[in-house]
């Protein structure tokens, strides 16, 4: 296990392309960025396939509109889907 504690887009940015099987995001809920979190991990290719991506956030924020997304109380959790999964049928 590897955990980075440092600003979720700076590191974002440094580990484009390094795959991850989990990602946990626990940003202040106050941050002002914090709608753009899921972006910053798909759009730098860091969950793995069948992957899972963790951030914790108030309620006001609605991730709902994120591709593979599901809610459970103040975490939404974004999953990946292994290339198999996409394959349509």
């Amino acid at each position: 296990m590897t955990i980075f504690k440092t600003d979720v887009f700076i590191a974002c940015k440094k580990l484009n392309g390094t795959t991850f099987d989990i990602i946990f995001a626990d940003p202040p809920y106050n941050l002002e960025k914090i709608n753009e979190i899921p972006a910053a991990i798909f759009n730098n290719d860091l969950l793995a396939p069948d992957g899972i991506a963790i951030i914790e956030h108030p309620g006001t924020v609605d991730f709902s509109s994120e591709p593979n997304f599901s809610n459970t109380a103040s975490t939404v959790v974004l999953t990946s889907r292994s290339s198999k999964d996409n394959k349509q049928t």
